[in-house]
């Protein structure tokens, strides 16, 4: 009851600052965004009365579907999924998982691509109450391990091309049993005889350690039990790691009420979405964003999710044109690879519904590209920008038609309360005014419980008490407008101390990037014998342009720098390399950048380097 409590009490004191913020009310403004809360007059009087009911993952998707049985809400290789297919075979993986020794609180390991039987697993072992640790299967045999021994997980379900990783590291894990999962496990038995497609590998030693998930599936016939929903408040459901692009990726615990808050919060934001709209399932399951944002979210806004296994940048503008996806769920890669590509230069996109850009900052340019470019194309929709972090299950703000401003990446989810407050003081909220940056902080529903395993230590660096409240400092800079929209600068690890003066790289990317010549844009800090650090700007080019443009815009981006920030800011060396790092988990690699270093003290001394 106290947590009914507590929500009513907000409840009544985000309605008496919507009412402030609308003009309805006279009030005091504050000048402290966290406190006036200016971006509720973006949201409705009964989306703000909504409450949010405690449930399970599973069962809030069953929820959300179970009216609906025959709907197509699953797709993948041309085969349909309805409501009731996945209800079922939900209920088939369950039986199998308690079949194998499951039980509750277990810690099960997935390691897949974007096929079916993530959902299938993800939703059984939530009913089970059991835990999901969804991992990348791009990870070494090195890292798979460590992931394995920190969870002490005894089951993991691996896609089978895996086998070799996991077999060369086993025997030093405490694995009990490995099921391999097929990317054709799905196809019907009379399809894949057809077409001669087996999904059992000879060179996978199936018995006592290893089994295929038709086996596993068939072994769960044997389950003569009922199916206990085990639903816990407060009870661990999902572990997924961080993007590691800034440092060592790190397991992410949330609960179920963390998860859903975030599709309850999608459920009351009017942001378009409608039953039977398709979304293009390629944002992977092993991020917080794939399995929040794109599985949970599509199962319980009865979307269908037109899964996509494999594929490379370059293969995008073709999922479009073959997939008619009305929803897109990308970041500035897959953007990048549509505006670029020849096979949608004169094609009608007008299925193209809602486009929502995150994982990395799109840029106030390449937004305004990409709008121009589905308005070319005939289509209506925004290109919408969205902010979080897997520490706040991956959702935080959203752009909305109501709130859409080029620059900003909107404003806070119904439920969320964001700050932005003094960098330098970290163990207090010492909060900024509209206009002034910061570090972007966050409370809320969505905020999750901490690192898990050898991280668990790092939680208190990250998730801070103040004044009796949780707060996510998210280490990224930014500031609010007086309209109660969210603008990120910059990261506080990439803050650049030169001759006592602080470089914002985001804010030199943004003035380089003018030049025409330039594709993209990443400054870092690198170390440097006579200064402590020194920014480096790292370029790539656009077509057309070559070695001949160096100089050029070297010399336009002194200038532009020294004019608008300072003589300071004016990089020490510019690399021109052929393409930016990224992670496993598609970010910008921060890392290799800074190792990158530069080529000499002096610009004469830049020359084209290839970043191997």
């Amino acid at each position: 009851m106290e947590n009914v409590k507590v929500y009513n009490e907000e409840m009544l004191k985000n309605l008496n600052l919507r009412d402030i913020a609308i003009g309805k009310k006279q009030g005091p403004i504050t000048g402290y965004p966290s406190m006036d809360r200016l971006w509720l007059k973006y949201f409705s009087e009964d989306a703000i009365k909504s409450n949010f009911e405690p449930k399970s993952m599973y069962q809030l998707m069953r929820d959300c579907v179970s009216q609906k049985p025959d709907d197509v809400t699953m797709e993948y290789f041309g085969i349909p999924f309805t409501n009731k297919d996945r209800l079922n075979l939900i209920d088939d993986t369950a039986k199998a998982l308690k079949q194998l020794g499951v039980e509750k609180g277990d810690i099960v390991m997935m390691s897949l691509p974007n096929i079916p039987e993530v959902s299938h697993l993800m939703y059984a072992l939530n009913k089970i109450g059991a835990v999901i640790h969804s991992v990348s299967p791009l990870k070494t045999p090195k890292l798979i391990k460590e992931d394995i021994n920190d969870s002490k997980a005894k089951y993991i379900f691996a896609i089978d091309q895996l086998y070799p990783a996991i077999a060369a590291i086993e025997n030093e894990t405490c694995l009990e049993k490995i099921i391999t999962v097929s990317a054709f496990s799905s196809i019907p038995d009379v399809v894949r005889k057809m077409k001669n497609i087996e999904v059992k590998s000879d060179n996978i030693p199936y018995g006592d350690k290893y089994m295929d998930w038709l086996d596993f599936l068939a072994e769960g016939k044997k389950y003569k039990g009922d199916i206990e929903e085990v639903f816990d408040e407060n009870s661990v459901a999902t572990i997924v790691h961080t993007g590691g692009s800034t440092g060592i990726p790190k397991g992410v615990v949330a609960t179920n009420e963390q998860y859903n808050a975030l599709i309850y919060q999608h459920l009351y934001s009017e942001m378009g979405f409608e039953d039977g709209m398709s979304v293009l399932g390629i944002v992977p399951s092993f991020h917080a964003l794939g399995l929040n944002n794109l599985f949970h979210l599509a199962s319980c806004l009865n979307l269908k999710l037109d899964l996509v296994p494999k594929f490379t940048t370059e293969e995008i503008p073709k999922l479009v044109l073959e997939k008619k996806p009305n929803i897109l769920l990308v970041g500035p890669v897959q953007v990048k690879a549509m505006l670029d590509s020849d096979l949608l230069k004169n094609v009608d996109l007008s299925f193209v519904k809602i486009i929502c850009s995150g994982g990395e900052a799109l840029g106030e340019k390449l937004q305004k590209k990409c709008q121009n470019f589905l308005e070319e194309r005939g289509s209506s929709a925004k290109v919408w920008i969205g902010y979080g972090a897997t520490e706040t299950s991956a959702g935080t703000t959203c752009m909305r038609d109501n709130c859409f401003k080029y620059g900003s990446i909107g404003a806070p989810y119904l439920n969320n309360v964001i700050g932005v407050f003094d960098p330098d003081n970290q163990d207090e909220n010492i909060e900024l005014g509209y206009g002034e940056i910061g570090e972007i902080r966050v409370k809320g529903p969505t905020v999750v419980n901490g690192y898990f395993g050898s991280k668990k230590d790092e939680t208190d660096l990250v998730i801070k008490e103040h004044d009796g409240d949780k707060w996510y400092h998210s280490g990224d800079l930014g500031y609010f407008d007086e309209d109660g929209l969210l603008y990120v600068t910059g990261r506080m690890k990439r803050i650049i101390t030169r001759r006592e003066n602080r470089i914002y790289p985001s804010y030199i990317e943004k003035i380089i990037s003018i030049h025409p010549a330039i594709k993209e844009c990443a400054v870092v800090g690198v170390s440097d014998e006579v200064e402590r650090l020194v920014p480096v700007a790292n370029i790539v080019l656009n077509e057309g342009y070559d070695e001949s443009s160096y100089n050029d815009i070297m010399a336009f981006a002194d200038d532009a720098i020294k004019e608008h920030v300072g003589e300071y800011a004016v990089p020490a060396g510019y690399n021109f390399i052929e393409q930016l790092p990224l992670t496993l988990y598609g970010k910008l690699d921060f890392k290799k950048l800074e190792q990158l270093g530069f080529m000499g003290k002096t610009k004469e001394e830049a020359k084209q380097r290839i970043l191997k």
